[in-house]
């Protein structure tokens, strides 16, 4: 009960220079030089598309409470043991936790839109004896010794915080969070808020309950409601009429309760608080408004209420980073099956450096990149109806 954690979905901006440098075919002077050009056309028009040029990624941030560093060191390394082996059990894949400048490139693209990918380049440069020397944008040690932190390199020029929205730099963002959502919920209700097309932040903070506190505080709900239905029900039968006409809100109220401390105590299921909070950007208001429309709409469809964070734009907007730091009050009790709901893992998304083009995703509409001799069987097979393209794909590869 001492380690919360966050689920962040970030949906950014691609950056073009890699883009180019990974994905695109160079040209190599010879007669096919043409072919290559048309086939890069081709891939820049598919990223040009709907939200292609859009990429998510989806991070997982732990936080503990510990009463020094050391300790804190000791506790996280058992912590990606246990989480290794959870992401083993349900996808057979493998996590490692990121790197310092991995943490800080997340932070400055969130930031600095529209500068992506500038935190860690890299040149070289070679001197006049020929041997090359590689620099990079960032360095830990130069830092110190210019006397300047790294919040100095990931942060914007300004950041100003209005009572509904807040201006990064030349760009706009607000922050939304959900008020309201039914007993029951879809499973692609945070996927179908994601495949939005805008930069966006969709952050869920998952706050443990100790079993103890958890099942006292379940009793102390039932009491209350218990005692207002009682008090109802005297007062039904002080006016003249029928017990079974009071207000069904409060014995639904009754029954989720009851429900609720059957799954904490039969069912040894646990107690989660969980805040889901929204921040999306725009290059001005207009689209910033519009951006907005479009999230409350789709919440809509699935009968849950997104509400703008009126005068806590800039806590809202610090609990959406991937900092597993929670500065606002708004959660909602959940059980273990229940927050299960939330997770966010729809579609597994192929996107290899260096990768090869094959398509788009059919669930998340993103391209697919996908190097073949990275997997454990470099074999393909070529299916397809008559002139859709296999003897074409086959020439490329």
């Amino acid at each position: 009960s001492n380690v919360t954690f966050e689920i962040t979905m970030n949906t950014k901006n691609v950056d073009k220079q890699d883009f180019i440098q990974n994905v695109l075919l160079s040209e190599r002077g010879d007669e096919y030089d043409e072919y290559r050009e048309e086939y890069n056309q081709m891939l820049l028009s598919q990223m040009s598309l709907g939200r292609n040029n859009l990429l998510r990624e989806t991070y997982l941030t732990v936080s503990l409470q510990a009463d020094s560093v050391e300790n804190a060191i000791t506790s996280f390394a058992q912590l990606d043991s246990q989480i290794k082996t959870g992401f083993n059990r349900i996808s057979k894949s493998d996590i490692e936790p990121m790197s310092l400048e991995e943490r800080l490139e997340i932070l400055h693209d969130i930031y600095n839109l529209g500068q992506e990918g500038d935190f860690s380049r890299k040149i070289t440069i070679t001197d006049k004896k020929g041997k090359e020397h590689i620099y990079k944008s960032f360095d830990l040690k130069a830092l110190s010794k210019m006397g300047i932190t790294t919040k100095d390199i990931i942060g914007p020029m300004q950041l100003k915080f209005n009572n509904d929205h807040f201006q990064i730099d030349n760009n706009y963002g607000q922050v939304l969070f959900l008020k309201g959502y039914p007993a029951f919920s879809n499973t692609d209700f945070l996927t179908s808020i994601s495949d939005i097309s805008c930069n966006m932040l969709l952050s869920l903070h998952y706050d443990p309950v100790p079993p103890e506190k958890g099942v006292k505080m379940l009793r102390n709900q039932m009491v209350n409601i218990n005692a207002n239905v009682i008090e109802a029900q005297k007062k039904a039968t002080k006016a003249g009429y029928s017990t079974s006409l009071i207000s069904p809100d409060l014995i639904d109220a009754q029954n989720q309760a009851s429900d609720m401390m059957q799954d904490v105590v039969g069912r040894n299921q646990k107690l989660f608080r969980l805040s889901i909070v929204i921040t999306h950007f725009a290059p001005d208001m207009e689209t910033l408004l519009k951006n907005q429309k479009t999230i409350l709409s789709v919440g809509e469809q699935y009968l849950c209420r997104f509400r703008v964070m009126t005068g806590l734009q800039e806590q809202g907007f610090n609990t959406s980073l991937p900092l597993a730091q929670n500065q606002v009050e708004i959660k909602r009790t959940l059980t273990s099956e229940t927050a299960a709901l939330f997770m966010p893992f729809s579609s597994i998304e192929l996107r290899h450096r260096n990768g090869r083009y094959y398509g788009l995703n059919t669930v998340s509409k993103n391209m697919i990149f996908y190097n073949r001799t990275a997997g454990a069987n470099a074999n393909g097979m070529i299916l397809g109806v008559p002139g859709s393209g296999k003897s074409f794909a086959a020439k490329r590869e």
